[in-house]
């Protein structure tokens, strides 16, 4: 049986793994460092009506340096829905291939994400980080990097309900601590949040949770 000091450190091990994971997808989607994209990349319509991202040049010219998995999806200089999702679920079976899982379903958010968070046991941190580290570049980096110009259909309808709804939450939270509502907005939400409030964290938990936007911030 593991002694309780044992355990916590199997636990901090598995902790820091996750965050490593996510920060390696987290750099993948948000870089601003050289090879970033300069020229935003464009959401049209497919001929079905689908969702798709149209690639500018600046992107294409990143896929050359990419594997050939994403190549072949940049190849037309569109990525559609059906892409984007076979090349997050490639990274997974991937990663399961070289005995790891991911942390929590891999579903994607409202705005049509992925966030891929991968669990390593005690030990297993160095591999694990080795083997994201291949998988994502083999079938996700650039895939993930160009998908972050994809605009939802329904985003910012999603986004403007998500506000509202832990704007209404907050407000109820502060009718019960007995402190002032008046010129309350969003922001004041949001800022609270940031500041450590308890109510504000629980208000955009919820809605997280209610909007399927797992890391959702403001």
């Amino acid at each position: 049986m593991l002694s309780g000091r044992e355990v916590k450190h199997q636990r901090l091990l598995l902790n820091a793994a996750w965050l490593i994971s996510a920060w390696i997808l987290a750099v993948g989607c948000n870089s601003s460092g050289p090879g970033a994209l300069e020229v935003p990349n464009s959401t049209s319509a497919s001929s079905d009506g689908s969702p798709q991202l149209v690639l500018n040049a600046v992107t294409k010219e990143l896929f050359k340096n990419s594997s050939a998995f994403q190549q072949s999806i940049a190849a037309d200089g569109v990525i559609d829905l059906p892409e984007y999702d076979g090349a997050a679920l490639a990274m997974v079976s991937c990663m399961k291939e070289r005995g790891f899982s991911t942390a929590q379903e891999p579903l994607p958010d409202a705005l049509h994400r992925y966030r891929l968070v991968f669990a390593y046991g005690a030990g297993q941190l160095e591999a694990g980080r080795s083997a994201n580290q291949e998988c994502f570049k083999e079938y996700f980096s650039e895939i993930t990097l160009a998908w972050a110009d994809f605009v939802a259909p329904d985003g910012a309808k999603v986004i403007a309900e998500a506000q509202q709804a832990v704007l209404a939450c907050y407000r109820e939270r502060l009718v019960h601590r007995a402190a002032p509502t008046d010129g309350v907005e969003f922001q004041n939400a949001k800022d609270a949040l940031m500041e450590g409030d308890q109510d504000a964290g629980d208000c955009f938990a919820r809605a997280r949770t209610q909007f399927n936007l797992p890391f959702w911030g403001g």
